[in-house]
């Protein structure tokens, strides 16, 4: 017990009590010693700002020790070495300049022993243990193919329902190919190779003992196989992205497996009614759809998703217990709405994602391509009189009565709907075209010249003729009008 004058007194005095309280400087410390402790051994200690934040708030007083292990271990999977000693030991691993493994790691003491050797020693053997064992599961592994591996889904329940992991492969690899056709048909062959094995690891002892490294297992062991690097690198990276913002796959081979295997979860789980629900989603079908979306848009993929949802209840058509009409639907709505998320993520305000997604989202590069040109025309000051005539004509057709019929020349009395008629023939291919082509700057440059003529025709026409056909015909020329506009979005959307 002593006393304490004030606040800077209390630090001091139990500071030397052995005690560092506060978090930032005990958090420094850790870091100061640790990068000392590497370089003692001719290191440098792999980054790892999880870790420092984890041990910062184990420890009260902390005290660097350097620890070693076998060498030998560095045959094993340098993510399993470093997840051993991260996740289980709350060991900072230790590299050399150019980021190869080095046998040797650092710990954080929570005490000042007299022998700080005797401390290392203790790491040391408990980690040894560790190593000892991944290396005894890593040797067994190597006992069978990959091939092997694989005939052990067989017996692999993946969901009562949906059959096991293995029926499961062969439906993804049949997906894998149909994308391989749009993608790289050139490479089917290699696409399926990685469809076939990229599952293999999940029944090895290495992935039972450690499942945070499957896909890393599979890579490894394909590699130790002899497999091209292609298709090593392809079976870990079919999982990604892991988390929001993760890395994607980085071939087309490799993207049409993660697209294969991440729609037919998710077109199974729906055809099957294990569809999620407020923060329940055991399949993780929420991510794996972000993680399609974002592969289609980041690659440029021009994929269909109505495509994509009929190949994939197409293969499932034995498993669905609902009506595939009635899964598509869901499917889509499910979608649009991990869509709407992904658009506001990349900054666009939910009015601009609200109307470029009325408009449609079967492409989804080009409705991210359509909802970037309103924000630049928004940008330029130039969208809310645009979209402000397009809501007027709009608004007129939501007062229409019947079916909207075809524009008749002959019924037009005053020479504004002249003048709308033909700056409509003049715009409407070039308008049609850029659409075509995705060109919504075009898009919106032909729309600019079709605005003036309509408010000139509202300023001087009643629409709402007594006539009935004079009146229809107006509505008629509104609505080729509006068509034009409603291709790229719902401007009634758009808050001016």
């Amino acid at each position: 017990m002593f006393e304490v004058k004030d606040a800077a007194d209390y630090f001091a005095k139990i500071e030397g009590a052995y005690i560092m309280v506060d978090p930032d400087k005990r958090r420094e410390e850790i870091r100061t010693q640790v990068a000392a402790a590497a370089a003692s051994v001719g290191g440098k200690v792999l980054e790892d700002d999880d870790l420092l934040e984890t041990i910062n708030y184990l420890v009260e007083y902390p005290t660097a020790v350097v620890g070693s292990y076998d060498a030998n271990y560095l045959e094993l999977p340098e993510e399993l070495l470093i997840l051993s000693m991260k996740t289980h030991q709350k060991y900072f691993a230790v590299v050399d300049d150019s980021g190869k493994l080095l046998n040797h790691f650092v710990t954080v003491s929570n005490t000042r022993a007299r022998d700080m050797s005797v401390v290392a020693r203790g790491n040391e053997r408990v980690l040894h243990a560790r190593l000892a064992d991944a290396r005894f599961f890593y040797d067994e592994d190597q006992k069978s193919t990959l091939e092997e591996h694989s005939e052990g889904l067989k017996s692999v329940v993946f969901q009562t329902k949906l059959g096991t992991s293995w029926d499961k492969v062969e439906r993804f690899r049949c997906m894998s190919a149909k994308l391989a056709d749009k993608l790289c048909p050139d490479a089917k062959a290699d696409v399926d190779r990685i469809a076939q094995l990229c599952k293999a690891d999940l029944v090895t002892l290495m992935v039972f003992e450690f499942p945070e490294i499957q896909g890393i297992v599979g890579r490894e062991y394909a590699l130790r196989a002899g497999e091209p690097e292609l298709i090593a690198k392809g079976i870990q990276q079919h999982y990604r992205p892991v988390q929001a913002g993760g890395e994607l796959p980085e071939t087309a081979e490799a993207d049409c497996v993660s697209l294969g295997d991440k729609i037919d979860t998710i077109a199974a789980c729906f055809g099957v009614g294990l569809i999620p629900s407020g923060a329940a989603d055991p399949y993780a079908l929420r991510r794996q759809t972000m993680g399609i979306l974002r592969i289609m848009i980041e690659k440029n993929y021009r994929l269909s998703l109505d495509w994509l949802f009929d190949e994939a209840l197409s293969i499932l058509s034995d498993k669905l217990t609902r009506s595939a009409v009635e899964v598509k639907a869901e499917l889509g709505e499910f979608f649009k709405g991990r869509l709407e998320t992904l658009l506001a993520g990349k900054g666009y305000p939910g009015d601009v994602v609200a109307a470029t997604l009325s408009a449609g989202f079967d492409d989804v590069v080009d409705a991210q391509a359509r909802a970037a040109a309103i924000e630049t025309v928004r940008e330029k000051s130039e969208l809310a009189t645009l979209a402000g005539t397009f809501k007027r004509a709009a608004n007129i057709l939501k007062k229409a009565e019947g079916a909207i019929g075809e524009v008749d020349e002959a019924l037009f009395t005053e020479d504004a709907e002249k003048e709308l008629w033909n700056a409509y023939g003049a715009v409407s291919e070039a308008m049609t075209t850029s659409v075509e082509r995705g060109d919504y700057v075009a898009f919106f440059a032909e729309a600019a010249k079709l605005k003036v003529v309509v408010d000139g025709f509202f300023d001087s026409v009643m629409v709402m003729a007594d006539d009935d056909k004079v009146r229809g015909n107006r509505i008629a020329l509104m609505g080729a009008v509006t068509s034009l506009f409603g291709r790229v979005a719902d401007f009634t959307r758009i808050t001016t």
